[in-house]
């Protein structure tokens, strides 16, 4: 435990001290970079006019931005409701994915949009989410001529008490991988705010060999890109930079979502990440290991609370920095019940990420 919390606190010194400044907007065309925003996208018809819109409407130089957007397979209305949003926009290029067996699902959908690309930096989003008109002035502004991959803050926005717990731990996973790469050391993004030059992309040679998954477009990229090449990776720590999405409304979408996760994590290449999580599992594990024991040998009642203390306060702490940035500092009541649903969800989810198949977007993975 004493790891694990030693980790957070590490992550939490990196994540306070990332630059926070606004930057200036990119507004004249010459200054910017030409752009492509690529969204995979499966059965969202729920969710694709809003965020079209939003693509839209970004404070960007006209003419140097397009919209990419993959229907990959939909079996609802997304694809008529896409071609209707785009409807006599000049820059929305729509591209139906076809069968690519060799490229597990989001993959093969992000592959496609990136090989239709004209932009030199690829700025990739999900077709739930939302974004403010200055989303992509500011992602873009974080490359410099060093930087290769800009990771991005996504908020879990939420109208119940179960939205509420996962928009808290959501929080500290996006910090946690901030800090990460602040401390130089890049480990977790999100797939939903990520931005990446197309040379680095082809120079790692885009998925390949991790295209056997269906997770993992992010954060396996990510390593590749840092493992393989010298261009650097930098978190955007900008309010303006947020992305938001709602969080799941049910058990079982949320189970479904963090099973996929989970089933990345044996393609890591690099060791130093797999064993740091099988250190922080076995610090789960260890909690409701020393609460058995403290039962029938009282003598450990110590070191079981000094173990729990030591995970509360590096969550607390992380948690904390990653609510004042978000602006949602109320989030932070629900610390101690989190606290109990984390090591159950953590012990489960350790386990069947790694045996059960899941669902997404109505395809059953192995």
């Amino acid at each position: 435990m004493a790891y694990y919390a030693g980790y957070l606190f590490r992550c939490e010194y990196y994540f306070s001290r990332l630059p926070a400044n606004l930057p200036e907007f990119i507004s004249k065309e010459g200054e910017a970079p030409h752009v492509s925003i690529v969204v995979a996208a499966r059965n969202e018809e729920e969710h694709i006019q809003a965020c079209l819109r939003d693509l839209f409407s970004q404070d960007y130089p006209a003419g140097t931005f397009e919209v990419i957007l993959v229907n990959d397979h939909s079996e609802d209305r997304t694809k008529e409701l896409a071609l209707e949003t785009g409807a006599g926009q000049a820059n929305f290029r729509f591209l139906d994915l076809e069968n690519k067996p060799e490229v597990a699902f989001k993959k093969a959908a992000v592959a496609y949009g990136i090989e239709a690309a004209q932009g030199e930096i690829i700025l990739v989003t999900d077709a739930d989410c939302r974004m403010g008109p200055n989303w992509m002035s500011v992602m873009v502004s974080e490359f410099s001529s060093e930087v290769g991959m800009v990771s991005g803050p996504v908020l879990l926005e939420s109208k119940t008490v179960f939205g509420d717990l996962q928009a808290l731990e959501f929080m500290g996973l996006i910090a946690v991988g901030a800090g990460s790469i602040g401390a130089g050391s890049p480990n977790m993004c999100n797939g939903a705010n990520l931005a990446y030059r197309k040379e680095a992309f082809e120079e790692v040679k885009g998925f390949c060999g991790i295209d056997q998954i269906a997770s993992g477009d992010d954060e396996l990229l990510m390593h590749k890109i840092s493992d393989l090449t010298d261009w650097g990776i930098v978190f955007a720590k900008n309010p303006e930079a947020v992305v938001r999405t709602m969080a799941h409304r049910s058990w079982k979408e949320f189970r479904e979502q963090r099973l996929r996760w989970v089933s990345k994590s044996a393609q890591y290449q690099n060791s130093s990440i797999t064993w740091t999580l099988v250190v922080f599992y076995l610090a789960i594990l260890g909690l409701p290991s020393l609460l058995v024991l403290s039962i029938f040998f009282p003598e450990m009642w110590p070191i079981f609370w000094i173990n729990l203390g030591l995970k509360v306060l590096a969550e607390a702490t992380i948690l904390h920095a990653a609510a004042q940035f978000f602006g949602k500092l109320p989030l932070m009541r629900w610390l101690i019940p989190e606290q109990l649903l984390h090591i159950l969800y953590v012990l489960w989810i350790g386990i069947a990420g790694n045996l059960q198949s899941y669902t997404w977007k109505g395809r059953i993975i192995k």
